[in-house]
């Protein structure tokens, strides 16, 4: 598959890309690894006339720690830096953990972590090539008004799935944005950056960019993701799990990816756990609760059965494995 035609600009400053955004709205797309754009757009699925790149702007791919502000990560940091970085291992091991996960060596030398958070939404039917979905009505993303993971049916809604692995073990620690544009600068949740949107996985507008993630500080007796995939790293998860813990504090944290349009968190159920000590019955009712509120359908690897069954498998095992139930 060969690439469309486009223009292509690689600013040396923040302003200069927003100002590029603003002028160029739709028609534009930031590339930061490329490993998903090029992707996208060798499918037809993404048709930029303008692509911006990000790698001539240094302050983007910083990388620091302290005590008191946390982890701060430019988004042009790649998988492979966050993987290896000392004071990522030191103070976030689950992120370097999780970033060696996502995809082969090439994936993780090119990827960027601000590439992760902003990993498009996925689907069996969508991500083709344009010859392929031809046969096909066109769905919910590409314009259409059904979705094909959903047999004989004309949904309203989208099934594709957000299956970004450090952008859900962000959004479990936490994680702040910042999010720059032609009206400055501001600072949001991760959590509230993922819109869930039938099209737009994320509320970044049109001529923003993000130019900082922000970990805060914290004390973890357990962080960990896990990831059943079909060939280990190098495929998107089937479903993917985080649960950040501090027992000491009663404070549970369970983000599950690949079920959703953005990651899955449920405070409700969260906030139960904290209540007492935590017993068997306790886990065991919760991940039954989880898995009954996740609606997995055929638009990824793995039936949604098997996928349904391993959120509940995976929250019990991650449990165990922090000590709190046996």
């Amino acid at each position: 598959m060969n690439l469309p035609k486009f223009d292509y600009q690689a600013p040396e400053s923040i302003s200069k890309v927003c100002s590029l955004l603003a002028q160029a709205g739709e028609r534009a797309a930031i590339m930061a690894g490329g490993t998903d754009l090029i992707v996208q757009m060798m499918q037809r699925t993404s048709v930029p006339e303008l692509v911006i790149g990000l790698k001539q702007i240094p302050e983007l791919q910083n990388l620091t720690y302290s005590e008191t502000q946390g982890l701060k990560i430019g988004p042009m940091v790649s998988l492979q830096k966050l993987a290896n970085a000392a004071v990522v291992k030191d103070n976030f091991p689950i992120l370097a953990e999780t970033a060696s996960m996502v995809g082969a060596v090439q994936h993780q030398f090119m990827g960027t972590v601000g590439g992760n958070l902003c990993l498009n939404t996925r689907c069996w039917y969508y991500n083709q090539s344009a010859d392929w979905r031809r046969s096909l009505i066109p769905c919910h993303k590409l314009g259409g008004d059904t979705c094909h993971a959903i047999k004989g049916s004309r949904s309203r809604k989208c099934y594709a799935v957000y299956s970004a692995d450090v952008g859900s073990v962000l959004f479990a620690l936490g994680a702040e944005i910042v999010l720059s544009g032609s009206q400055g600068e501001k600072v949001v949740p991760l959590e509230a950056f993922f819109g869930g949107d039938l099209i737009k996985p994320t509320n970044l507008g049109k001529d923003e960019l993000i130019t900082e993630i922000i970990v805060p500080p914290q004390k973890l007796s357990f962080a960990r993701y896990y990831k059943p995939s079909l060939r280990g790293a190098i495929d998107f998860p089937k479903v993917g799990l985080a649960l950040v813990a501090s027992p000491e504090n009663k404070d549970y944290r369970v983000v599950i990816s690949a079920v959703d349009r953005k990651p899955a968190r449920f405070k409700d159920l969260e906030a139960m756990l904290s209540q007492n000590e935590i017993s068997a019955k306790q886990v065991a009712d919760f991940a039954a609760e989880v898995t009954s509120r996740i609606r997995t359908v055929a638009n990824v690897s793995g039936s949604p059965a098997y996928r349904r069954q391993m959120v509940n498998i995976l929250i019990k095992k991650a449990f165990t494995e922090m000590g709190v139930v046996s």
